[in-house]
């Protein structure tokens, strides 16, 4: 893969790379394993010699993500990026600001406990994602959240999220 930024001239900033794991990438056919790919470099799409590399790139790829310049500076751009905030976020306590609705509410803040040692486990003890089971009350209040924010998404919401 490295070849082909030589060979079209491209300065590579950063690449990362995972195998597909699915039943037809056991290279029993002959074919070359996929991998997923998350690359930066110096230049931008559009760009003769940036095109050409995606396009020989893809030969290797089922999925090809472009770490270009972020727009908004909040909105992760892979999931390591997660990581960066993750433990603040799932945090059942400490970072709970004294305004929030739940700051004072035992019953939420055990349930956000439960969900954050889910997502911990996952991460850290490569368990597999558990099923969450949701009370009536979290599904109605979500839905509730979810009827209102799909009809502010083309308004609102950044170009980062329209594209995924």
């Amino acid at each position: 893969v490295l070849k082909y930024y030589w060979k079209y001239n491209v300065n590579i900033t950063r690449i990362e790379s995972r195998p597909v794991n699915n039943n037809s990438n056991n290279n029993n056919d002959g074919q070359q394993p996929k991998f997923d790919f998350f690359i930066d470099f110096h230049g931008k799409v559009g760009d003769p010699n940036v095109n050409a590399l995606l396009h020989s790139l893809q030969q290797f790829t089922t999925k090809l993500l472009v770490l270009d310049e972020k727009e908004v500076h909040w909105f992760p751009r892979h999931i390591s990026e997660l990581d960066l905030i993750a433990n603040r976020t799932l945090d059942a306590g400490i970072d709970l600001q004294a305004d929030h609705p739940g700051f004072n509410d035992e019953e939420y803040r055990g349930r956000r406990a439960k969900l954050a040692e889910l997502a911990v486990r996952h991460r850290t003890l490569n368990e597999s994602i558990p099923r969450t089971e949701y009370t009536e009350d979290e599904v109605e209040t979500w839905g509730l959240v979810w009827d209102t924010m799909e009809g502010l998404w083309d308004k609102y919401a950044c170009k980062e999220y329209k594209v995924s």
